[in-house]
């Protein structure tokens, strides 16, 4: 009775660990799932002029839906006024996906070798 009880408890540790190695890598692969929320970007491009200051205020937003071809009204959440706008860049595709993915494969290996040195260290 006692070798079964041993076999399931390494049979149930193989188990979560081989669960926690896929979930890290599904999460460090940088997978991407779709949220319900999220950020609008709107560019506004006009003809050149030379100008100190442009302020401009949009009162509202419509996005049109692809199912059925209708318009929904997108609330704006009001957000402070700068007067200079800061330039953000976009994340190369290396971050977004290489890097975290190959943490994640190391991650997975050292995690899946450190689980067999147990189970062949362990006598039955």
């Amino acid at each position: 009775m006692s070798a079964v009880k041993r076999k399931i408890g390494i049979n149930l540790t193989a188990g979560i660990a081989i669960a926690i190695i896929v979930f890290a890598a599904i999460f460090a692969s940088g997978i991407y799932l779709p949220k319900a929320t999220g950020t609008v970007v709107v560019s506004i491009k006009d003809a050149p002029v030379e100008l100190e200051e442009l302020w401009i205020t949009v009162n509202s937003i419509q996005i049109q839906k692809s199912e059925d071809e209708s318009w929904i009204d997108l609330t704006l959440d009001q957000a402070p006024a700068t007067s200079t706008p800061q330039p953000t860049q976009a994340p190369s595709l290396a971050d977004q996906y290489f890097v975290p993915g190959i943490i994640g494969v190391i991650v997975a290996i050292a995690v899946v070798g450190a689980v067999l040195a147990l189970l062949v260290t362990k006598k039955p």
